[in-house]
């Protein structure tokens, strides 16, 4: 029993002089600590890098907050950067923006300490004005068209030429439709030619909606139009000219009910080139010529547009 009273106090009493020489020597009760939270850190920054919009993000239509957790050394880098949330597609680019932005240095009762904390990217889209979108939809409408027309026009160098132009500026997530303007370039048949452009409008149709919809059926009727004029102006303007009443028809159907996005100026300019009379007789050579010089006309104003969405 001796020994274990004596024992207690040697352990009351050695706690109890441990715990005076601590204080007595003169060391704080407390050490200011290397490293302290800092919570959403953005407003501490004296460069905070914006980060790059990757494109593959952008092709997704990928958007919305990152979370970057950091750790800032007393000079105020950032020495470590983690992307903790946000779309897997803006995560790199929100880390290496964090890492090449600089923050003022944190001082704790004197002392300089590093700071953990969080960097919030907001990754918004750009809003595609209504001019834009008008410019790239016409585009599309006037590739359909040149296609469709070179169904019933015989190939030739210069064709084939702005057929490989177009294949370059497609971008590069249309592979297939690459590949199938290089194939319509190699046809060695109208029929063949006629096979493969199918398959191209096809697969631009394919999915489309609304406006983008509306546009590539109007190209594919104006195109079928292009074609068949050529055909009547290449022979006798007398022959069978129901193909391209039927394919004026096709645009005038259309450009009753159009998509309400599509500009009064576009609208005026089509309906005047599509105007028929629903005789058939007033398909002369006159309107015919008339009805190719609008169409080309329009494809320089395609252009002009496209060169105001850019």
């Amino acid at each position: 029993m001796r020994i274990k009273i004596l024992f207690l106090a040697v352990m009351f009493f050695g706690f109890g002089l441990s715990e005076i020489s601590a204080q007595d020597g003169g060391e704080p009760a407390s050490v200011t600590p290397r490293t302290i939270s800092g919570g959403v850190v953005n407003g501490k920054a004296t460069n905070l890098v914006k980060p790059a919009y990757p494109a593959a993000a952008k092709a997704v239509r990928a958007q919305g907050a990152v979370n970057v957790q950091v750790t800032i050394d007393e000079q105020g880098s950032v020495i470590s950067a983690t992307a903790v949330s946000g779309h897997p597609l803006l995560r790199a680019a929100a880390v290496e923006a964090a890492r090449a932005s600089k923050f003022s240095p944190t001082m704790l009762s004197g002392q300089l300490v590093k700071v953990t904390g969080v960097i919030v990217y907001n990754f918004v889209l750009p809003t595609e004005t209504n001019q834009a979108k008008e410019s790239e939809q016409l585009v599309s409408m006037g590739m359909v068209m040149f296609l469709t027309a070179l169904k019933d026009i015989p190939g030739d160098a210069e064709s084939d030429e702005i057929l490989l132009d177009l294949s370059s500026e497609l971008p590069a997530s249309m592979k297939v439709e690459k590949a199938q303007f290089e194939r319509l370039v190699r046809a060695k048949s109208q029929n063949e030619k006629a096979a493969i452009t199918d398959e191209i409008i096809a697969q631009m149709r394919k999915n489309l909606t609304g406006t983008d919809a509306w546009m590539i059926d109007l190209g594919n009727q104006w195109g079928g139009a292009i074609g068949e004029a050529f055909k009547i102006t290449d022979s006798e303007y007398r022959r069978d000219r129901q193909n391209f009443i039927k394919n004026l028809q096709g645009m005038g159907w259309l450009l009753e009910s159009p998509p309400k996005d599509v500009s009064a100026e576009s609208l005026k300019k089509i309906r005047a080139i599509a105007a028929y009379d629903n005789e058939t007789d007033s398909i002369t050579p006159e309107f015919i010529n008339n009805f190719f010089k609008a169409s080309l006309s329009f494809i320089d104003y395609i252009v002009t547009e496209g060169k105001k969405g850019n």
